[in-house]
């Protein structure tokens, strides 16, 4: 990564940093040294969609206040954990004063959601057929189906 340039984004769950297999406090800061950027996942890494305004403060204000602390920034992005969200949720999100949302939801990535999420096809896993179906719009056929799952509240 440092070779060529590339500055990702990481979306950091609170609860998983220095767990076995995940990045600890200080390589999280090497890393962000090094031009990486680190966003929020949430605190506990759980679905979202279904918790309540109380159940949130943890989740979306603690998490946030936490990793600002802790990466010297102001945090202003999250990636919602299983992709799923509710109104209910998306109005929490504004309220802690998020800017972006992201969603493993697929559809376009162009598409913005409730004028505040955007889509993302997550492309990890796809065999090279599946690649090539997602990069001629495919996924968007499965968006109707996630768009179902939404809970109006």
């Amino acid at each position: 990564f440092y070779d060529n340039d590339i500055k990702p984004t990481i979306f950091l769950a609170v609860d998983l940093i220095g767990k076995p297999s995940f990045l600890t406090k200080d390589e999280i800061l090497e890393l962000q040294n090094h031009g990486f950027n680190f966003e929020c996942h949430s605190w506990s890494h759980i679905g979202l969609a279904c918790l309540t305004p109380e159940e949130l403060i943890k989740e979306l204000g603690d998490s946030k206040n936490y990793l600002s602390d802790m990466l010297g920034k102001e945090v202003t992005e999250i990636c919602l954990p299983l992709g799923l969200y509710s109104d209910i949720l998306i109005r929490e999100i504004k309220k802690y004063g998020y800017k972006k949302v992201y969603s493993s939801v697929p559809g376009n990535i162009s598409e913005k959601i409730s004028g505040l999420m955007e889509t993302r096809n997550c492309c990890q896993k796809a065999t090279p057929s599946e690649f090539r179906m997602i990069l001629k719009g495919g996924m968007s056929l499965l968006q109707s189906r996630y768009k179902r799952l939404h809970r109006k509240s």
